[in-house]
């Protein structure tokens, strides 16, 4: 990593420019330094606890020693404040806090856009892409997290472990996902399962890589208001929030997805409409028949028979969007 990152309340900084202000001597160090991290610091201290080996495998996330409060290293304040990327944050330095993690590697957005070999070498290459994913997120759920923010962004690729990972737990929460439930949602809107309006709808027109699906998830309270507060589906039944990280990651699969048919113009049919099997199960805009991403068997899906493949709708039409209804 070389460059600023900047976030809506956060930037992340490369070992060059935080170095001598966080002490770190580890050159693969990147630090974080944002708001609101309550949640990123809970979900950080549950994977502390859980198998070593998967964690660092599947994930990217805050090093608990290491996170300090900003307001007390000032020559770290005086380096944020001279950042436009910092600044435009506006929010009060007692805040911040700041902690180093691993650089994992490009995330998922630049290696589609780079047309990378590391996914679209080979149908092989893209179904590993496919599988660590599913056994990523089936993980966290596993362990009652959802991640909330599952976007191209969100993944990169670790080339020490050879594997995707999930980064930014920023939105992350544990069961039963109170904040979540009751306020929000949160997230990247192009990979949120919720009912738009006229305005949302006119924004996400023509977003052909991430189409916007009119999902049941999430209802506005005002149809007509773009920034209208929103519902949840049912508040009582919390186990259903962890189908929006199985949209988003659908969606996320959707988007390298188009891709690799864009680069691959003689991907083998069955793998074509295998995949476009497993998304569907995943994007399905029902919450209540959508699948949980823990019950989708990668190994199944990909030796689907004829038969089965021809029920799913031509991919990208309204009737794959919308699970065969054509809404």
């Amino acid at each position: 990593m070389e460059y600023i990152l900047a976030g809506s309340y956060s930037v992340v900084l490369p070992f060059k420019f935080h170095t001598k202000f966080t002490n770190e001597k580890d050159i693969e160090k990147i630090c974080k330094v944002g708001t609101d991290i309550n949640y990123e610091l809970t979900v950080a201290r549950v994977l502390d606890r859980l198998d070593k080996h998967k964690t660092t495998k599947y994930f990217t996330y805050m090093d608990l020693d290491s996170l300090r409060r900003l307001n007390n290293n000032k020559l770290f304040v005086k380096f944020l404040l001279s950042l436009p990327e910092f600044t435009k944050i506006n929010k009060p330095i007692v805040e911040f806090y700041y902690f180093t993690m691993d650089y994992s590697g490009k995330d998922l957005f630049e290696l589609c856009h780079e047309r990378s070999d590391i996914i679209f070498k080979d149908n092989d290459r893209f179904k590993t892409l496919v599988t660590q994913l599913i056994e990523g997120a089936s993980f966290l759920h596993r362990n009652n997290i959802c991640h909330f923010d599952i976007k191209p962004e969100n993944i990169v690729h670790c080339s020490y472990y050879n594997h995707f990972k999930y980064i930014d737990f920023g939105y992350a929460e544990s069961y039963p996902f109170p904040y979540y439930i009751h306020f929000g949602p949160r997230g990247t809107p192009d990979y949120i399962p919720l009912s738009g309006n006229p305005c949302y709808l006119e924004r996400h027109k023509g977003e052909t890589k991430a189409p916007y699906i009119k999902c049941n998830d999430w209802t506005p309270k005002n149809v007509y208001e773009y920034s209208s507060d929103y519902y949840f589906y049912d508040k009582t039944r919390p186990e259903l929030a962890f189908k929006t990280d199985s949209y988003a990651l659908g969606k996320t699969i959707y988007y390298a997805y188009f891709f690799l048919i864009e680069i691959k113009e003689r991907v083998t049919p069955k793998f074509r409409f295998r995949t476009e099997a497993l998304i569907y199960k995943l994007i399905d805009s029902n919450i209540n028949t959508r699948e949980y991403v823990q019950d989708i068997n990668v190994d199944k899906i990909y030796k689907l028979n004829k038969d089965a493949l021809n029920k799913i709708p031509e991919f990208g039409s309204q009737e794959y969007l919308y699970n065969g209804d054509g809404d």
